[in-house]
């Protein structure tokens, strides 16, 4: 039963290997052993926790509050991101359908943060990650998160958990810039090849920027299409329409046709700094004006090569992680106990 847990949970870090994996290329200092036992401020249900197994990874124990903490970090803690530290998204939301997808994805994350940090720190020689300058920057970070999810991070227990997970990962980053990474190049060639066999992608359709108010009725949309105009369309945005984009006046785009719900069609036939009607959606009642126009273009090779490059480097440093990543979990063993055993 164990193996067959064992085997499942690699599954589980193999299929994590890809784009989703090279954002989180992110891992931890050595691990606390002394935690305070003053009790967490944010707790999860011990059900929860007893759906989650153990992990012995290099000798070093996580347990199912180990994990239970994670999950509750990206789902709980508001200005933590999931895709990076210093991203200040709003929590993940978590359904019964993606609550499994959550869990099995930060138990993959896990793994592989300690399976790489112990393989850097314990099997590698001549990377000295000891070194206290290699710290300065996720103990920033530390500070940084712990002042904007106060109660989150209100015990000792949690604050030092993320000092080793932020901590972790940055030894884990730096490590691969210097070691791993650093040789990734993308020749000229390479560039002006993918150009000609993928020119159709750099051809931009006609492009609008536009501003919007959106209100809940269609009595307040009228009011406010009376008193509209060009010069004050972004402030009465910012104080009547409910959408995200009104703190910056209502602004979207650019976007194409294609990129917008078809109630924007009408802006493409329109003149920039004209106002429309109000226009019903099952979203409110919209009131639009475009504010620039953005001819169709085909991007020249000098253009489009530094998005080519990027990609290419993203690309190759991937595959060169994955082989990294492929050789760390073979050094390091990993033994799982399911909950329950």
């Amino acid at each position: 039963m164990k193996n067959l847990y064992k085997m499942a949970l690699w599954a589980i870090l193999l299929m994590g290997i890809g784009v989703a994996i090279w954002k989180h290329l992110s891992k931890p200092l050595p691990l606390v052993e002394n935690f305070s036992e003053e009790p967490e401020r944010v707790s999860s249900s011990s059900a929860a926790k007893s759906t989650l197994p153990e992990l012995n990874v290099g000798g070093q124990i996580i347990t199912p509050d180990d994990l239970q903490w994670e999950i509750d970090l990206h789902t709980l803690a508001p200005k933590f991101s999931a895709e990076s530290p210093t991203d200040k998204s709003e929590k993940v939301e978590v359904s019964d359908d993606n609550r499994s997808e959550l869990r099995d994805r930060i138990i993959s994350s896990v793994l592989e943060r300690k399976i790489s940090y112990l393989y850097i720190t314990e099997k590698l020689k001549g990377f000295n990650s000891d070194d206290p300058a290699r710290f300065t920057k996720c103990l920033a970070m530390v500070g940084e998160i712990s002042k904007e999810n106060p109660e989150f991070f209100a015990s000792r227990k949690s604050h030092d958990r993320l000092k080793n997970k932020l901590c972790e990962q940055s030894v884990i980053e730096q490590y691969l810039d210097e070691r791993v990474l650093n040789s990734v190049t993308v020749s000229p060639s390479e560039v002006a090849s993918y150009y000609r066999t993928h020119e159709k992608e750099f051809k931009k359709p006609l492009r609008i920027t536009l501003r919007q108010i959106v209100v809940a009725t269609a009595q307040e949309a009228q009011t406010l299409r009376k008193e509209v105009k060009t010069s004050n369309f972004s402030e009465l945005a910012q104080k009547h329409s409910m959408t995200p984009e009104a703190k910056k006046g209502g602004l979207l785009g650019p976007f194409s046709k294609e990129q917008l719900p078809t109630l924007f069609d009408i802006v493409f036939s329109m003149n920039v700094g004209e106002i429309s009607g109000v226009i019903k959606s099952e979203f409110g009642y919209h009131i639009i004006m475009p504010i620039e126009r953005h001819p169709a273009q085909t991007l020249s090779l000098a253009e489009a090569s530094p998005q080519i490059q990027a990609e290419f480097q993203r690309s190759k440093r991937l595959e060169i992680y994955q082989k990294w990543l492929g050789t760390a979990m073979n050094a390091v063993s990993v033994i799982t106990t399911p909950s329950g055993i």
